[in-house]
């Protein structure tokens, strides 16, 4: 299947997933197949390796996955920005964890938003709310006609008694900014996840990762030829 061809809107793969058979939600072939539908952008990570026809192996994906690439997914209608192989991973750790609030910020084409908000509320009957910070112009509006939506323009805005079950941050690519996002948004959730931990031209990233993890249970998702991406996951015992 051309998925280059076959884009759908946001809101079309938002409800195709709502009404998918709950078992196909647990396949990972179909959540790799999801994604590919949404997209990844032409243009953003092609020269991070994101293409490359020949990923390394390493212990969180079993063999069968080796030759996972997103090449095909390629689209310049694409609204993803992350690597397909490492998202999966994400979605198996935490959809038995009870997710009933989500965050995440840095929301680009809002293609993991729309991907997560859509997943957790299937894993979990009691999901109640999803945030997005940094929304820019993404049109997110139909996502509160099944949950509760909230936007902020930055993780500062978050209300202070707001507590997360889960965040994404992936926004400003900034040491200042990764703690700023980490006082805002990380430390008010029970699982905090870092996109780009390994990226080698992000070096604050980089720096502002290992601080936090240095004094939390924690751990990294991996997966690419290059020094790049990478999400790493800590958990909070007691969410500020």
């Amino acid at each position: 299947m051309d998925y280059r061809v076959k884009m759908k809107s946001l809101d079309k793969i938002f409800e195709k997933i709502l009404s998918a058979r709950l078992q196909d939600l647990y396949n990972d072939l179909y959540l790799l197949d999801i994604m590919c539908e949404i997209g990844i952008l032409t243009g953003l990570h092609d020269h991070m390796g994101i293409l490359a026809d020949r990923p390394e192996p390493n212990d969180f994906f079993v063999s069968s996955y080796h030759n996972i690439h997103d090449k095909e997914c390629v689209s310049p209608d694409g609204f993803m920005m992350q690597k397909r192989v490492e998202v999966l991973e994400f979605i198996k750790y935490v959809r038995n964890k009870k997710i009933q609030s989500y965050c995440e910020v840095g929301i680009g084409k809002g293609g993991l938003f729309i991907l997560m908000t859509a997943l957790l509320m299937r894993y979990n009957k009691s999901f109640r709310l999803s945030v997005a910070v940094e929304p820019k112009d993404t049109d997110l509006d139909f996502i509160g006609n099944y949950c509760e939506l909230d936007y902020f323009c930055t993780s500062e805005e978050v209300c202070e008694d707001e507590k997360f079950d889960l965040c994404f941050i992936d926004g400003e690519h900034t040491y200042d900014w990764i703690k700023r996002d980490w006082k805002g948004v990380g430390l008010k959730s029970k699982i905090a996840a870092f996109h780009d931990i390994k990226h080698q031209a992000l070096p604050g990233v980089m720096e502002g990762w290992k601080e936090i993890f240095r004094d939390l249970p924690s751990f990294e998702i991996v997966h690419s030829p290059f020094d790049v991406m990478g999400i790493g996951i800590a958990i909070n015992r007691e969410p500020v």
